[in-house]
């Protein structure tokens, strides 16, 4: 909603100068919403621009527009829930892009961190002691997502030693 307004957006912009912000805050926005890093940024930018985006919603001007949309204290709680959920499988997924090492002998690692963070988080027994039912449905989502890549890996990392090693290896039988 404050994306799409541009009288809302120069408010979101006065509200960061009002506020004392060093930098400009762009308004939190969510590119593709199945894809965890995105909706994990989203997230970590609306906590941090919380005062504005709070600021905004409470302006007379913009109460009909934005009032209904405003957060709860436990809609920020769910919120939270769904941030520490998706930080940790940002960080693997960070991890895994790889961008200055390689990476595949890490995979089976992230992979099970991944699994484990699914499933403690399915369970109700996360590290945060907090978890609603909409992360814990994000959470069997990506459970799925993570099996599907780890038979991938698997079979990519068989592919890979096939090329290496050649195909009358007789190591690769356990493969």
């Amino acid at each position: 909603m404050v994306r799409g307004s541009g009288m809302i957006r120069q408010k979101y912009a006065d509200a960061n100068v009002v506020l004392g912000r060093a930098t400009k805050q762009f308004v939190p926005n969510l590119d593709v919403e199945t894809r965890w890093n995105s909706m994990f940024l989203m997230v970590e930018d609306s906590f941090k621009n919380k005062d504005i985006l709070e600021a905004i919603c409470n302006q007379e001007e913009f109460l009909d527009k934005l009032g209904p949309l405003k957060l709860s204290d436990m809609d920020w709680r769910i919120l939270k829930s769904c941030k520490d959920f998706l930080s940790s499988a940002y960080q693997c997924t960070k991890a895994a892009s790889g961008q200055n090492f390689v990476t595949l002998a890490m995979q089976p690692l992230i992979y099970s961190h991944l699994k484990s963070l699914c499933e403690s988080t399915i369970s109700g027994t996360t590290t945060t002691g907090f978890t609603t039912p909409k992360v814990k449905a994000a959470a069997e989502a990506m459970l799925i997502k993570v099996d599907k890549y780890h038979g991938t890996l698997i079979n990519n990392t068989a592919s890979i030693a096939l090329f290496f090693f050649g195909s009358k290896t007789k190591q690769l039988r356990c493969l």
